[in-house]
């Protein structure tokens, strides 16, 4: 159990520093043009995320990562018309970051059982 605490808060952790270091190579002035509540919510977006795709990982439920990409292209079609390399680079980076943690962390799993 506790290496999956590890596992989640590592990707939480260290997976949001990622993307914002990836969108910032895309679009240097990505925070000041972005207002604080977008921010936060794409924060709480990107959690939400990684923990859908790390525990789809963990439960073999590897058709269910789709949900992610649909579920965010309908809630932020407007969004991504205006702003793509944002929104893209963001869940490309969020959900491959979240997918690596996921396929580590059921490896370690599996060699401990």
């Amino acid at each position: 159990m506790l290496i999956l605490v590890i596992g989640y808060l590592f990707c939480f952790l260290f997976g949001s520093i990622v993307v914002r270091l990836s969108i910032r190579t895309v679009d240097p002035n990505y925070k000041t043009e972005l207002g604080k509540p977008v921010i936060d919510t794409g924060l709480i977006v990107g959690l939400c995320e990684s923990f859908i795709t790390i525990t789809l990982v963990l439960m073999d439920a590897l058709t269910g990562l789709a949900i992610i990409f649909t579920a965010k292209s309908i809630a932020r079609s407007k969004k991504i018309e205006e702003k793509a390399q944002f929104y893209l680079v963001g869940t490309i980076v969020n959900f491959s970051f979240s997918l690596l943690v996921g396929i580590l962390l059921k490896k370690i799993l599996e060699c401990l059982n």
